[in-house]
């Protein structure tokens, strides 16, 4: 409905999306959440349609109905009722600043949280590029360990000395390439680990900053053309 205090947004779990879906622990697609996002992406909880809604309720009017039955108002500059304590205290103290003030802040926070944006997404694409390349060699060696384990089922105790060796030195390297894999499969799980916290202390740092409250006074200054 056009509106800047609340949307709609759609994420894919298996692209760009992996990582935020991994935050969010997204069990299954798809999955809607609702919530206050200025509680950060942790407050967000799992859409259940009423009792009386027929089939997995994700038609528009099953939705409508819920937003308008359990979505509570925004916190915006005429909704105060919608806005924490700590919220609503920052609105009163940036009511009192001059327009030339906030711009300062706003063009400020921008510069910095845009930077800290982008060394985040180019750590995620690097991750994603290095998970990329594990999956691949992981189907790769489960391929080479079918092959492998079928020839070994036809060595027979009778075989020659060469076979036997070459057998335990290909055993040997299988081995190596399972530990390796493993070790990999670790470090991919912990940096993906390390990413998502940091995604939620960058999300907390931008909340704690007033950014979007900040943006909200502005706005509202320029569309009455006000100086409070």
């Amino acid at each position: 409905d056009g509106s800047i205090y609340s949307g709609v947004f759609e994420v894919n779990c298996g692209s760009s999306g992996k990582i935020l879906c991994h935050e969010l622990t997204i069990p299954g697609t798809p999955t809607i959440r609702h919530g206050n996002a200025s509680d950060g992406k942790q407050a967000l909880k799992d859409y259940t349609p009423g009792p009386q809604v027929q089939h997995d309720g994700h038609d528009y009017d099953a939705l409508k109905r819920f937003a308008e039955l359990h979505l509570g108002p925004p916190c915006t500059p005429t909704s105060l009722n919608g806005c924490r304590k700590e919220e609503q205290a920052l609105f009163e103290e940036v009511q009192r600043q001059p327009l030339e003030q906030l711009e300062a802040r706003i063009k400020e926070l921008k510069a910095t949280f845009r930077e800290k944006e982008k060394q985040l997404k180019r750590r995620c694409r690097k991750f994603d590029e290095r998970q990329d390349v594990f999956d691949r060699e992981l189907k790769e060696f489960k391929s080479e360990k079918s092959l492998y384990t079928k020839a070994a089922k036809q060595i027979e105790d009778k075989v020659s000395e060469k076979q036997r060796l070459k057998h335990e030195a290909k055993t040997k390297m299988m081995q190596d390439k399972s530990e390796a894999l493993e070790q990999r499969r670790i470090s991919l799980l912990q940096d993906r680990d390390d990413i998502s916290k940091e995604r939620w202390a960058l999300d907390a740092e931008i909340r704690s900053s007033g950014l979007r409250i900040i943006k909200l006074i502005r706005d509202s200054r320029a569309s009455d053309g006000s100086e409070l």
